[in-house]
């Protein structure tokens, strides 16, 4: 195998870059969806939740962004494990440990989860119900800025050949190629 290319985003990209463009786009996507469905639920009367469950529940989204990728992963690679810890403000951390070898296909599949699985059914909910509808766009708009960065890499991954592998240390996405 040939290594065809190796995608560091931090590297890229530096964090703060990275972070900014995440703010931003999860306050345009909030603000898209919040006056597009107002106009669904123009009548509607919104119950209120109060801050702490609000900030309990953006303080979720993070380490479920993570658990959807690593349960997708898991499913392809076995030697992957996880870490769940909670940092000082008692906020839950999950850190996945291992080294990941799978097809691009596969990778793409994993990177896209998150927005199938959290954002999907999140924007469906603020459609059904139109008393919490404003809770689940802050919510998917939140997770749409986590997903920014598998964006980015899905678009280095899809330019890869079709039949590459790719193997992943936690940092650097090397896309493999066959020698033949």
């Amino acid at each position: 195998m040939n290594c065809w290319k190796s995608i560091n985003i931090h590297r890229d990209m530096e964090q703060k870059r990275l972070n900014i463009l995440s703010v931003i786009i999860a306050v345009l996507s909030f603000i898209i969806f919040y006056l597009l469905y107002t106009r669904i639920h123009q009548h509607s009367v919104i119950i209120e939740i109060g801050l702490i469950p609000m900030l309990v529940l953006l303080g979720i989204m993070p380490s479920l962004h993570r658990l959807v990728h690593f349960f997708f992963l898991k499913l392809v690679s076995r030697q992957m494990k996880i870490a769940v810890y909670f940092t000082q403000w008692y906020r839950p951390r999950v850190k996945i440990k291992g080294q990941i070898r799978t097809t691009k296909r596969n990778l793409i599949i994993a990177l896209f989860a998150p927005t199938l699985l959290v954002t999907l059914p999140l924007l469906a909910f603020a459609w059904l119900i139109s008393s919490i509808f404003v809770y689940c766009l802050i919510l998917a708009s939140v997770n749409i800025g986590l997903s920014i960065k598998d964006y980015i890499q899905m678009e280095r991954l899809l330019k890869a050949p079709p039949h590459s592998f790719v193997e992943s240390d936690g940092t650097n996405l090397d896309i493999l190629i066959s020698r033949g």
